[in-house]
């Protein structure tokens, strides 16, 4: 119930360090799929949990590093209200690379499928393509995007919290 209150904002922890050095979220070359997406938006996702970071997320041979890898995901969980009234903010209900459809207004948002957004189980076959595409549901503003709707920080675990903290 609580994912509802909040906007999800993820990067690698040196991102996160330097962005909130910084006061802004800006692009990262190693935003999961910065590949073909305009380089002046910032994505947040509606859900913490989002397909693309699952093949993403974790330490590996320098060798099989990938441009898009995040080793050591953190979380900025933004206002979700504060964020939506936004002049420039965008949603969509699923990747807007896939759909290319964004929105912008009430009644767009009041038909968002948050059924399937939200949706944490495993999808039946029959719904697995709409749950997933569903999942990668997200609100864009242009960057940069500064931090006064940040509410909360969130780490995988407290050693990566004091790694953050000492990078800050």
């Amino acid at each position: 119930v609580w994912w509802t209150y909040f906007l999800y904002a993820y990067a690698d922890l040196e991102d996160i360090a330097s962005a909130l050095t910084a006061g802004v979220l800006t692009p990262s070359r190693r935003s999961p799929g910065a590949k073909g997406r305009p380089d002046d938006m910032i994505r947040l996702f509606f859900r913490p949990r989002t397909p693309e970071l699952w093949s993403r997320e974790g330490i590996r041979p320098a060798a099989k590093r990938g441009d898009g890898d995040i080793s050591r995901p953190v979380y900025l969980l933004f206002d979700l209200e504060s964020v939506l009234c936004l002049p420039d903010a965008r949603f969509s209900a699923g990747d807007p690379a896939v759909t290319k459809k964004t929105f912008a207004t009430s009644n767009a948002f009041a038909e968002m499928p948050f059924e399937m957004i939200y949706h944490d189980g495993v999808p039946r076959p029959a719904e697995k393509d709409e749950i997933l595409q569903s999942r990668r549901a997200q609100v864009q503003v242009p960057a940069p995007f500064t931090l006064e709707s940040l509410q909360l920080i969130w780490c995988r675990s407290e050693a990566e919290a004091d790694t953050l903290r000492n990078l800050l």
